[in-house]
């Protein structure tokens, strides 16, 4: 019995899965019964006056469009500190409208529309923010934070005219074990040496301490922002090729990190520099840099 009621159950769940519906009704049958159901005429008019709303808001989203990306892109970040009042936005306004962190003008000094803006350049702007060598590690990421805010605004406002975008450090990271938050509060309490190396770790995959302090220039394609580890390439974000560039200073040629008059590192010295740091922000006495490489 119990065999034979699974197997009537079985049967009914597949007559009426899609599959099922589908051979049960065909798209004539379908209709012919919902207009069977429904009082005379409701069918009819519906799709009349959905499919006049729909040409009629298409056309009106059209329009919508056109103007929005006619508009200056200083104009509408203006629009957004209105609705948005930021201390941080106003107090570094000069800041702001200079270029530092976003471009509002092309090289010809013309304001730029934001029917110029690309996605993929926005992103450069989040790359150029984290390059910021003046600006602290959670100073960069909170500028990061407020021009993503404000880009995913814009889609927002112009239903979609403008596509979302996440932070690429992020999305990149989002399945390590130490998370991005704490990764930044963690390279905010370190040298540039111990930072950078921290950072080969975390956004390469699965390294370690041994191979990042071995890297050599000449194995750093900084165009295409690639770093070969054992004949395979790595990419990396653009601002970890800025620390490097800083780091090196005008060498090309021998180990990005040396100690003095060119001698190698100690491993066990960034080890226990990384360690104590995390260990001070609260990251736990058993914190280890393998973390940082580690996904849940």
């Amino acid at each position: 019995m119990r065999d034979q009621s699974m197997l009537t159950e079985s049967k009914n769940e597949a007559e009426f899965s899609p599959q099922g519906l589908r051979k049960r009704f065909s798209h004539e049958a379908f209709l012919a019964h919902a207009q069977t159901i429904l009082p005379e005429g409701v069918l009819d008019e519906s799709r009349r006056r959905f499919q006049e709303d729909r040409k009629r808001l298409n056309e009106e989203i059209r329009h919508f469009w056109r103007s929005f990306g006619d508009m200056t892109l200083l104009a509408l970040f203006s629009i957004w500190v209105e609705e948005r009042p930021d201390t941080e936005v106003i107090e570094n306004r000069e800041a702001i409208l200079a270029g530092n962190f976003i471009k509002f003008q092309d090289a010809s000094g013309e304001f730029l529309q934001v029917r110029d803006l690309k996605s993929k350049e926005f992103l450069l702007t989040l790359e150029n923010i984290r390059c910021q060598g003046e600006l602290s590690a959670q100073e960069q990421e909170r500028w990061v934070e407020i021009f993503v805010d404000f880009h995913n605004w814009m889609s927002l406002q112009s239903i979609s005219y403008i596509p979302e975008i996440v932070d690429p450090d992020k999305e990149r990271t989002r399945n390590r074990a130490l998370s991005h938050a704490d990764f930044v509060r963690l390279i905010g309490c370190l040298d540039d040496r111990c930072r950078l190396v921290s950072k080969l770790l975390y956004f390469g995959g699965n390294r370690t301490i041994e191979q990042i302090i071995e890297i050599d220039i000449e194995n750093i394609d900084f165009e295409k922002h690639f770093i070969s580890f054992d004949s395979s390439l790595y990419s990396y974000p653009l601002h970890v090729f800025r620390d490097i560039r800083r780091l090196i200073g005008s060498r090309a040629s021998g180990q990005v990190f040396v100690g003095r008059q060119n001698s190698p590192i100690n491993p066990s010295t960034i080890f226990r520099n990384v360690k104590e740091a995390a260990v001070g922000i609260g990251l736990g006495d058993l914190f280890s840099p393998k973390i940082l490489t580690q996904n849940r």
